[in-house]
């Protein structure tokens, strides 16, 4: 009786044995798993990374072109409208003025769309690269900028549309000139509570 006892314990310290190696294998094939995937999941997450830096960047020199161009137009309006022209020439020039002005918002236009490109790319990211993180951060100041210039510009052509009415009803004239109008506003796009590019 007492032999027969022994040799349960033996068999039963052997199938306790496997068990314990089948669930140690189970486990590190589990853990070596976990790690496959981690790695994966890493190089999957560092390729998108590249590939929204290389859009930031992409995105970045196209919003430069019309920032360029932004300026271009603007620095011709301002010689043609603002710098040559005078109350008897004002009324002769506005529908090319008008015409002016409404293609010159729609480079705005297009620096708004460069601008919100660039925001669905960097809102709330940050990169390893420290340049595509500096590209990140100009926009908004650069965009902000832009937007406040172009209806400071706005502001003041009207403000002279105004004066020239008030001048052609005090010497009884009746030719009345209309102003530019625009839906866009002044802007804090970053929240500082201060407008960058508005002109009083």
């Amino acid at each position: 009786m007492k032999k027969r006892i022994k040799k349960d314990n033996k068999a039963s310290r052997g199938s306790k044995t496997k068990v314990l190696i089948i669930i140690l294998i189970t486990l590190f094939v589990i853990f070596c798993l976990l790690i496959c995937f981690f790695i994966i999941d890493l190089k999957k997450d560092k390729k998108q990374t590249r590939e929204q830096m290389s859009k930031v960047i992409d995105s970045y020199e196209i919003f430069s072109t019309e920032i360029d161009d932004f300026n271009d137009a603007r620095n011709q309006l301002y010689l043609d409208v603002f710098e040559n022209t005078y109350y008897d020439t004002l009324s002769n020039n506005d529908t090319k003025f008008k015409e002016m002005f409404t293609n010159y918002e729609k480079i705005v236009d297009r620096v708004v769309n460069g601008a919100l490109r660039l925001e669905k790319y960097c809102k709330n990211v940050y990169y390893t690269d420290s340049k595509v993180n500096t590209k990140c951060k100009e926009y908004g100041e650069v965009y902000e900028q832009v937007i406040n210039a172009f209806v400071s510009d706005v502001k003041l052509y009207n403000e002279n549309i105004t004066n020239y009415n008030k001048y052609q009803a005090e010497k009884g004239g009746t030719l009345f000139l209309n102003s530019y109008v625009t839906k866009k506003k002044y802007l804090d796009y970053n929240g500082d509570k201060k407008y960058q590019g508005k002109e009083e």
